[in-house]
């Protein structure tokens, strides 16, 4: 188990890591290399980018439901972690011996998209996602559930969510810097 608190910090901290990369990096590149495909047919910085959005697409408007839904419950301090989150998460991670995935259909970006377009996406979705963040600070997370975007039947509770979220996140963001 993890303090409530120390878990969303640490959240909004890497949070904030990665739309620092966004802005640093990435905004202000031209469409060319934004679209630029890599070398071995892997998506251009435009799709990685366009694949996070499509997952915030799904997961901002349901983890914002949710937390709507749940009570207020100043006591709840606690973080816990599932086993089936934790093997969300753990696939996710961005390490050397990380494990590639096809991306279903819904998440497949195309190859002609505007690059700016998608990189402000990404970050009002960020903006939107650090908000969720400070909005869980009198609730209890362990309570609410979501749904995962391949599978929406299969449910992890919202601290799980947010932790696979922002995984995630960083995964395909050090994939869009490996096209720099």
């Amino acid at each position: 188990m993890q303090s409530k608190e120390l878990f969303l910090e640490d959240l909004n901290y890497r949070l904030e890591m990665q739309l620092q990369l966004v802005i640093g990096q990435l905004q202000n590149l031209p469409e060319s290399v934004l679209n630029k495909p890599t070398l071995t047919g892997g998506w251009s910085i435009t799709q990685c980018i366009a694949h996070l959005n499509s997952y915030y697409d799904y997961y901002l408007p349901n983890v914002k439901a949710v937390i709507d839904q749940l009570p207020n419950d100043i006591n709840a301090n606690e973080v816990k972690h599932t086993w089936l989150g934790n093997y969300f998460i753990n696939m996710m991670q961005a390490n050397g011996k990380s494990k590639k995935y096809k991306a279903v259909k819904k998440h497949i970006p195309p190859i002609n998209l505007n690059g700016r377009e998608q990189v402000a996406t990404f970050i009002q979705h960020s903006e939107e996602f650090l908000n969720l963040i400070e909005n869980m600070q009198h609730i209890n997370g362990n309570q609410g559930k979501i749904g995962v975007s391949i599978a929406p039947f299969i449910k992890i509770n919202l601290y799980d969510t947010l932790l696979f979220l922002l995984t995630h996140n960083e995964r395909h963001l050090a994939q869009a810097k490996r096209n720099l």
